[in-house]
């Protein structure tokens, strides 16, 4: 019998090759100042596939936090 968790590591592979190249292609049109403060904005999508999949709360300290990651971004975008 093959463990089911097994099986999610090819998609899972694919994926992060594609994020990899995508990273990749960033960095070589954009600067870097620029494209490194946006691929850390992953954080903000646990938070929403939370509250949209798996319907958690949306607390005011998440709201917060996403706004806050959001104009950190922009301030080192500059």
């Amino acid at each position: 019998m093959v463990n089911t968790y097994v099986l999610y590591t090819v998609p899972i592979g694919f994926v992060t090759i594609i994020a990899m190249l995508a990273f990749y292609k960033a960095l070589k049109i954009g600067p870097t100042s620029v494209v490194i403060p946006l691929t850390n904005m992953y954080l903000i999508f646990p938070v929403l596939f939370g509250f949209i999949v798996l319907k958690e709360p949306l607390t005011m300290q998440r709201v917060l936090g996403i706004a806050f990651a959001l104009v950190a971004t922009i301030l080192l975008s500059l």
